[in-house]
């Protein structure tokens, strides 16, 4: 049996990127692994600039997701300014806006609207953080909790259960009975994750959002398995 933290993940308006750019942020249809460490760290007051705390509560646990509802994919679009290169000489950006050549350009962003998921968490051998800590930061967080972007508040209480369970698909359904939430859903894993046995996954993928440096905004290669999950395999 493997201990697995399990919460709720909802709100009006979700992001979680899987490329860098500041011309066009797409939006995945589910938590990246840099989302839901970045939500632990959220609750658990670690400040993005300190690197080393970073670093060892992203190697403190295995994620995963459950895919209740994806929502609907919104696109909002945003302008900036920005000024033409020239050999002139600017004190401050004031200066440059007031005498430079202005360039208008148009940003795009992608989010998830009406989206609702399950996030977990197990703990890997020689974490700094426990899963009571985590779930204990989760009900009283340091710091005000998104979905992604500073515009994506929760919508409903984290709800966190440690659940001990076989795998996490099983984990993934208990806490579905607990809850009365609806069973079926895509779940997504660390490779590490992978039920024992196992080997009906859907897909293979090769995904960047392995957090390396939060101040940087770095991101490291891993793999990620997509496995789908039916009313059959609800724990007795």
């Amino acid at each position: 049996m493997t201990d697995f933290l399990v919460v709720q993940l909802a709100a009006p308006l979700a992001a979680f990127g899987n490329a860098p750019g500041n011309v066009e942020r797409k939006t995945l249809d589910r938590p990246t692994r840099s989302a839901l460490i970045g939500l632990a760290g959220a609750a658990l007051g670690v400040e993005r600039q300190d690197a080393d705390a970073n670093e060892r509560l992203a190697s403190s646990f295995s994620t995963a997701s459950r895919t209740l509802c994806a929502g609907q994919l919104l696109r909002d679009f945003h302008t900036y300014e920005s000024i033409q290169r020239s050999k002139e000489v600017y004190r401050t950006r004031a200066d440059a806006l007031a005498r430079g050549t202005r360039n208008v350009s148009i940003t795009r962003r992608d989010y998830r609207s009406g989206g609702w998921w399950l996030g977990a968490y197990a703990q890997r051998h020689g974490a700094c953080v426990t899963l009571e800590m985590l779930a204990e930061a989760f009900r009283a967080p340091a710091f005000t909790l998104y979905l992604g972007r500073k515009s994506c508040s929760l919508s409903r209480p984290l709800v966190p259960k440690i659940v001990a369970e076989a795998d996490i698909v099983l984990a993934f359904a208990r806490y579905a009975q607990f809850e009365n939430l609806p069973v079926k859903g895509l779940i997504a894993v660390d490779e590490d994750l992978l039920p024992a046995g196992r080997s009906d996954f859907l897909r293979r993928n090769m995904v960047r959002d392995d957090p390396r440096s939060r101040s940087t905004w770095q991101f490291g290669m891993r793999a990620e398995l997509l496995l789908g999950a039916d009313e059959e395999e609800i724990p007795v």
